[in-house]
């Protein structure tokens, strides 16, 4: 019969250990000093299930920080959105919709010039 070594640690053992490591028992622990990927990372750790959009119902939804401090992740500061009314709500969809149409008159402007560089071309030939 094997005899097993060590000693069996109590819960409350376990999670002293856990809390001794993680948060501000860390001694990498940042605190507010955070950079924007930890605290977004933080904000998946606290709210991993976010639920549906608060604007539109969508099913699925992403964690919106009002104040733009991904270090604040106080339940107040948190906004679940799904991705369509989190880009309003930070002003990406307007500057997406900025982009896309500047890249539209860039392409009409190009195919114009083509247009016109081609019938240059044609009519030196005649």
């Amino acid at each position: 019969m094997a005899v097993r070594k060590g000693y069996k640690q109590s819960p409350e053992h376990v999670r002293n250990k856990a809390l001794a490591v993680t948060g501000e028992g860390n001694g990498q622990w940042t605190g507010d000093d955070v950079s924007w990927n930890g605290g977004h990372l933080r904000a998946l750790r606290l709210y991993p299930d976010p639920g549906p959009c608060a604007k539109c119902g969508k099913k699925t939804a992403e964690r919106h920080h009002e104040d733009g401090n991904h270090a604040n992740n106080d339940p107040s500061n948190i906004e679940f959105l799904c991705r369509r009314c989190h880009m309003e709500a930070d002003g990406r969809l307007d500057q997406l919709r900025k982009m896309a149409r500047a890249g539209g008159l860039a392409r009409q402007a190009k195919r114009r010039a083509e247009a016109a560089d081609k019938a240059e071309l044609q009519d030196g030939a005649a």
